[in-house]
């Protein structure tokens, strides 16, 4: 219940939810958080069966481009992962 009323919460406070899909099933997803030019990308999981092939940083650079069509600028990761995916893309 408690997971559930987070989701809610963070989802109405300017989050999206972007995901990473394979032959119409979702294999990975991402939260993108935020308003204005400084978003927080967090919580990245992708399907243990899709791991090691590169989903997660595909799926962080995807963000970024879509984001940035917006005009944000700044991604701030949420955690170490997301951190090395927004280094070897070039947004940090």
């Amino acid at each position: 219940h408690d997971a559930v009323e987070q989701l809610e919460q963070n989802l109405a406070q300017y989050t999206l939810l972007y995901t990473a899909d394979f032959n119409t099933k979702v294999i990975g997803a991402i939260w993108c958080s935020g308003q204005g030019e400084n978003k927080t990308l967090e919580y990245i999981v992708v399907h243990p069966a899709n791991r090691g092939r590169g989903v997660a940083e595909r799926l962080v650079e995807e963000v970024c481009r879509m984001e940035e069509e917006k005009g944000v600028k700044v991604f701030e990761p949420g955690c170490g992962a997301i951190h090395r995916c927004l280094e070897h893309i070039g947004k940090i």
